[in-house]
């Protein structure tokens, strides 16, 4: 938008310096460049392109038209940074180039060209070397596009791998839980139940069993405390040998005078 507005004043000011017009006629053509800047500010601030797209065309031929009498009128460097402008929004505004606009572009500057009698390598080079750096700069703005939103595809891709790890190891620990502690509790129970129907008849062997409860209840603080060390080290549980934890449960249910366990076990089991 600046430089916009550094290009019509210094236009403005090439048309006031010219002794060979007269005052109204320079007031005409400085309103006339103003007229095409409102003209190009209104069908960009006002989204033309997608909230109406003839008029937004109709916008564009006025800026590309305009712009074109001006340069065969005055032919100053402004006026030629100012003809660019359309180019500009052609290659880099929209989601794709609008080849009915660049070919009428073309057209203007071949006849604004061969009414100001410019040769081919003072003015077409130039306009065609144009044309393809501007080219050459919507692609590589693309191609920076899309390695930003693969970036963003990747970031959410990798939230929803690590809401996923989560949830898996949170249902591991969980079941991790139920197998021990679960297996503890339930063993704690028949104790404490053992020792309360004996404990008017056999006080002794009721002392026997809660002591044993106890020992439970420790085995099963102990047993948290691994589940809770799975989440600091995903090694941890696998290092619990299977023989122990089996011994383990089995210690736990067996009570004095009660059902016996025997476990047997081959030592080539393989632990998954």
């Amino acid at each position: 938008m600046i430089f916009r507005i550094i290009l019509i004043v210094t236009t403005s000011i090439d048309i006031i310096l010219r002794p060979q017009l007269a005052i109204l006629l320079k007031a005409a053509f400085i309103f006339g460049i103003i007229l095409l800047h409102m003209n190009d500010h209104f069908r960009n601030r006002y989204q033309l392109f997608e909230s109406n797209r003839m008029l937004y065309y109709i916008s564009m031929v006025a800026s590309i038209v305009g712009t074109g009498l001006y340069l065969i009128q005055f032919d100053s460097l402004p006026l030629n940074f100012y003809f660019v402008f359309p180019i500009v929004e052609i290659f880099l505004y929209r989601p794709w180039i609008q080849i009915g606009l660049l070919i009428f572009h073309v057209f203007v500057f071949v006849t604004v060209m061969f009414v100001l009698k410019e040769g081919v390598q003072q003015a077409l080079f130039p306009y065609l070397a144009m044309l393809l750096l501007i080219y050459l700069f919507r692609s590589s703005g693309r191609e920076k596009e899309k390695g930003n939103l693969l970036n963003a595809e990747l970031m959410e891709a990798n939230i929803k791998l690590k809401e996923i790890t989560i949830v898996k190891e949170r249902t591991r620990i969980a079941q991790e839980l139920h197998d021990s502690i679960g297996h503890a509790l339930i063993a704690l129970k028949m104790h404490l139940e053992f020792a309360e129907n004996m404990i008017d008849t056999n006080p002794k062997k009721s002392k026997e069993v809660l002591g044993k409860a106890l020992g439970i209840s420790q085995a099963s603080i102990t047993d948290l405390r691994k589940a809770v060390d799975v989440l600091k080290d995903d090694q941890a549980w696998k290092r619990i040998k299977l023989r122990d934890s089996l011994n383990d449960l089995i210690e736990s249910l067996q009570m004095t005078g009660g059902v016996r366990f025997g476990l047997f076990f081959d030592e080539h089991c393989r632990e998954y």
